[in-house]
């Protein structure tokens, strides 16, 4: 199975594993991005979000 650690391991080899992963992980973001914004219609909470969700990586 294809973790996010095999893929950052491979270093700046990309391979499909890669492009994979990357993509669950942007439409996870986009999914949740799009839900904040729904729910928290303002600026800080959206900057506050995307600090927090970096932070997290």
């Amino acid at each position: 199975m294809c973790t996010r650690i095999d893929c950052a391991h491979s270093g700046h080899r990309v391979s499909d594993c890669s492009y994979k992963v990357l993509l669950i992980y942007f439409f996870f973001f986009i999914v949740t991005y799009t839900i904040l914004v729904y729910k928290r219609n303002n600026r800080y909470s959206r900057i506050k979000f995307i600090v927090g969700f970096l932070n997290n990586k």
